[in-house]
C-alpha cells in the first residue's frame, strides 16, 4: 500500500515517556563496559504502546489544556504541500524550513514501532511507568 493512501485512522505510533527514555539510557552507560557484546548495535526505545497517531497527536496539547485536532487533511495533498513549499523555497532561496516537507507527510503515514527484545535483553530495560501514567 503507498503511504498516500493508507485510511485514516490506520497509522500506529509508538512514543515513549522522558523518563522512561532516561531510564533506558543509564541502563546503556552502564553496559558500555561488556563491550562487543552490546558496542555499535541499534536498540529501539519505545514505550511498548502503539497508538493511532491521531491520539498520540491530541495526547500532548490536551495534557496542557490546549485544543485538540478535528480536522485533517489527505495526505496526498499534504505531500502535494510539501513538494509546492518544497520548490518555493529552493527558487526563492528562502531561509529555514518549509512548514510542511514530503518527509514530514510520508513520515505521518507510516506506521512507527519496532521490536526492543534487545534493548530488554542487554540492558534490562523495564517500561514504567505506562504512557497514560505518564
Amino acid at each position: 500500500m503507498s503511504p498516500l493512501s493508507v485510511p485514516f485512522g490506520k497509522v500506529f505510533i509508538d512514543t515513549i515517556y522522558t523518563d522512561n527514555a532516561v531510564t533506558a539510557h543509564l541502563l546503556a552507560t552502564d553496559r558500555f563496559e561488556i563491550g562487543p557484546a552490546v558496542a555499535g548495535k541499534v536498540y529501539f526505545l519505545f514505550q511498548g504502546e502503539p497508538l493511532p497517531e491521531r491520539e498520540v497527536g491530541n495526547r500532548i496539547p490536551a495534557a496542557c489544556g490546549l485544543p485538540t485536532v478535528s480536522r485533517t487533511i489527505l495526505l496526498v495533498l499534504a505531500y502535494a504541500a510539501g513538494v509546492l513549499l518544497e520548490k518555493v523555497y529552493s527558487l526563492l532561496r528562502l531561509k529555514g524550513e518549509p512548514s510542511m516537507i514530503r518527509f514530514v507527510a510520508r513520515e505521518l503515514s507510516t506506521t512507527h514501532w519496532f521490536d526492543m527484545d534487545a534493548t530488554r535483553r542487554n540492558f534490562g530495560y523495564q517500561i514504567r511507568p505506562s504512557l497514560k501514567r505518564g
